[in-house]
């Protein structure tokens, strides 16, 4: 077994939850972006970076330095350990060198170079900053030693970058997908590739191919992130060009993949979607209903967030009959904070226990932090 550091997103948390989930078992937390998880090899690394939307780089931990960088004696026995590990990876090494936190006042590429230079090591270094090197350079220049210096309590410890998300296939699927719209569709796919993972991780009961439901689909975001992860879908809308929208842009996942997948979409609102004849319960369903408008006035908040709090309501009751007995609800639920209150839809929790809905983790916030209307995400299992 060997240590490997997920260095996370934006949102930490969800992040962090995102991958226990995934691992079935817990990390420790060596700072707010970096947990630590013991995995068998650089293979299996490799695989849960292709499943995660929530970290974007992989580390392995390749050797323990000198502990006090401060003294000059200790800060020279590291770099010397260093060069040796890189030259030992390559005659010619072309490398990124940088420091987490702290660690960047004392880690540099240059200073490494130097190091090797004296050593008559040909060598070549990247500019990085201090989560190391770009994605940039690390897919277009593979070759690229990416190291990063990372402190644990009194051990400071040197790692070298396995995996990193593929940022050009999360871009495609943000940007080009075929059909888009200012006000359907502006959930992230990282976002919905989370929400995926916790639906599916969650499963008391693994299916080979899960049924997962959108009832608000817009441009089909989450049916694709849930297509890419093995499931069979079914999503809805209220808006026809947002089901003729969606379509298409499935249509132009299976072209991008070379892959046919197993989808159905419909119009319905959300109230009738019961009535449709289903050929199966579902096993979960994941959806960011309509939040409200984006820049919504104060006055009006109250008014707003209890019409949201009845459609919300609503659906809940609607979507018994279609859940399996253990099925899972991974949802978005709006937020809006003032300067001295948060409207937000969290007493809904325990009216739902009613239907049959529990609570399984605590709500995760996901937010920029000049949005007016945020997201809380929460995770429900239905038992009927």
């Amino acid at each position: 077994m060997n240590k490997y550091l997920f260095l996370l997103g934006n949102t930490p948390k969800l992040s962090i939850l995102e991958l226990e989930t995934l691992l079935q078992k817990k990390t420790k937390l060596w700072r707010k972006n970096v947990a630590a998880v013991e995995l068998e090899d650089d293979e299996q690394a490799k695989q849960l970076m292709e499943l995660l939307g929530g970290t974007f780089k992989v580390c392995r931990i390749i050797n323990n330095l000198p502990s006090n960088p401060k003294d000059l004696t200790s800060l020279n026995k590291a770099y010397e350990k260093i060069a040796d590990k890189v030259s030992s990876l390559s005659e010619k090494p072309t490398f990124a060198l940088s420091g987490l936190g702290q660690m960047s006042d004392y880690f540099s590429a240059q200073e490494l170079k130097k190091v090797l230079r004296k050593k008559k090591i040909s060598c070549r270094y990247r500019k990085a900053g201090q989560w190391g090197a770009s994605a940039s350079i690390l897919t277009h220049e593979k070759d690229t030693l990416d190291l990063i210096v990372i402190e644990d309590e009194d051990q400071i410890y040197l790692t070298k970058t396995v995996a990193i998300q593929e940022v050009d296939e999360w871009v495609n699927r943000d940007r080009n997908k075929p059909y888009s719209s200012g006000k359907k569709g502006m959930l992230p796919p990282k976002l919905a590739r989370i929400m995926v993972n916790l639906a599916l991780g969650n499963m008391k009961k693994k299916v080979e191919q899960p049924v997962l439901y959108d009832p608000f689909s817009g441009t089909g975001t989450i049916l694709i992130e849930a297509l890419l992860r093995g499931c069979q879908v079914v999503g809805s809308d209220i808006d026809h060009d947002a089901v003729a929208g969606s379509l298409e842009n499935l249509y132009w996942l299976e072209h991008q993949y070379q892959r046919q997948f197993k989808y159905q979409i419909f119009q319905a609102d959300v109230a009738q979607a019961d009535e449709r004849k289903w050929e199966t319960k579902v096993d979960s369903i994941v959806t960011e209903p309509f939040l409200g408008r984006p820049n919504p006035k104060k006055t009006n908040l109250k008014n707003i967030f209890k019409g949201l709090k009845r459609m919300y309501l609503g659906s809940f009751k609607t979507w018994a009959s279609m859940l399996k007995p253990g099925a899972l609800v991974v949802i978005i639920f709006p937020f809006v904070q003032t300067s001295n209150f948060e409207y937000n839809l969290l007493d809904l929790i325990d009216k739902l226990t009613e239907y049959g809905y529990t609570l399984e983790v605590s709500p995760q916030e996901y937010y920029r932090k000049w949005a007016d209307v945020k997201r809380h995400i929460l995770i429900f299992r239905y038992q009927e």
